[in-house]
């Protein structure tokens, strides 16, 4: 009886677990095109003509992306009748934050999707965030140093004029008050005692009690006077991990324990410590646990935030063109210096779907893309060509 009520035990939990593993997982989209995609397949458009072009269009946008310098800003279009996505390849640096934005202008609601991924040794880009499609508002912090692509795609059969600006910002304020990084004269990683060390930080040189600022909220970890530093300063921005460390300051106007926001004064510059020697200055630095000291430099610089103003004629954006002159180069990127991808005949047709700058963003009828000088681009005789 003993042996029956085991295998009854048994055979109840194997029938568990059985109906258990039939149980589907419910469905949780990682993004919204993520979402998007899955209700097409629920749809059962997935497999169909047009919904098997969209998702084609994607793939291809992150396998041919087009290179991009930052800042970068665009005029285009796409057009409603076609399956169309676009990928942006660009670089950026621990310490500045990516934004994008993308202002549609159409007669329909739309969604568009963007979506950043990063590129690093694997073979399938790392996706690492996504805008809210209400929004179409993206910001983002590099971790690491690596070249990103921005996927930009409309849901199907909607379309119209878009705006989009990329750019990147210094994630940190600068920290001395009125001064910028002209002032900087001793750069990280320069040597220090012969040789026998290095800098982990900048110096930023300054009169004597100009206020030192906070560069991000944090933490005030730590105020007091530690041998080679003087009077010091530890800062913990917790929303990055960073460990932000002031030296040689004449006075400090904080006390441990505090919350300080970006821009507050938390001292005055000095030269106490090892840098009694030396005019006032403050000495800055970055550490991240585990990592050590970081290069201050793209944390502080702000690069230039307004793209180059486009002057092509937006008249020719969504239009079929062709190459004015024999010898037309399809370029990398926008730029007179970029490297070229092909030498383009004249009359080669051209179907223009963006104005950067003084070039056309442009695709070949073999499937390849880049960019055409717009003054080397004409409107084609017919559509058909």
């Amino acid at each position: 009886m003993r042996q029956l009520a085991v295998l009854a035990v048994v055979s109840l939990l194997a029938i568990s677990c059985s109906s258990e593993e039939i149980v589907p997982e419910p469905y949780l989209p990682t993004d919204a095109w993520d979402a998007y995609r899955h209700g097409l397949e629920t749809a059962g458009l997935a497999g169909a003509a047009l919904g098997q072009d969209w998702l084609r269009a994607a793939e291809e946008a992150l396998e041919l992306p087009v290179q991009i310098d930052l800042p970068y800003g665009e005029q285009g279009t796409f057009d409603p009748t076609q399956a169309l996505a676009v990928g942006y390849r660009m670089q950026a640096l621990r310490g500045q934050r990516i934004e994008i934005q993308l202002e549609l202008e159409t007669d329909r609601p739309a969604r568009i999707f963007l979506d950043l991924y990063r590129l690093d040794d694997q073979a399938t880009p790392l996706h690492v965030a996504s805008a809210e499609p209400s929004t179409n508002r993206l910001a983002f912090e590099p971790r690491r140093d690596a070249d990103y692509l921005l996927r930009v795609q409309p849901e199907l059969l909607r379309g119209g004029r878009f705006d989009l600006v990329v750019r990147t910002v210094a994630t940190l304020e600068f920290p001395v008050d009125d001064h910028d990084m002209t002032d900087i004269q001793s750069a990280f990683g320069a040597p220090r005692d012969a040789g026998r060390r290095s800098h982990h930080g900048v110096d930023i040189f300054a009169p004597r009690g100009t206020a030192v600022l906070a560069a991000t909220r944090a933490f005030v970890r730590r105020v007091g006077e530690q041998g080679l530093g003087g009077n010091v300063i530890w800062l913990h921005d917790q929303e990055r991990s960073l460990h932000l460390y002031y030296a040689h300051l004449d006075s400090q106007e904080v006390e441990q324990g505090m919350w300080v926001e970006p821009g507050q004064a938390i001292g005055r510059v000095g030269n106490s410590g090892n840098a009694h020697t030396t005019p006032p200055h403050l000495h800055f630095a970055i550490y991240a646990r585990g990592e050590g000291p970081l290069d201050p430099g793209p944390f502080l610089r702000q690069p230039r935030q307004a793209p180059s103003a486009v002057l092509a004629d937006l008249e020719m954006v969504g239009i079929w063109g062709s190459a004015s002159v024999d010898g037309s180069l399809l370029r990398q990127r926008p730029s007179r210096g970029a490297p070229s991808l092909a030498k383009l005949a004249a009359d080669t047709p051209l179907r223009i779907w963006a104005a950067a700058g003084s070039y056309y963003r442009v695709r070949l009828s073999d499937g390849r893309s880049g960019f055409v000088q717009a003054s080397q681009v004409r409107r084609a005789q017919s559509a058909a060509e």
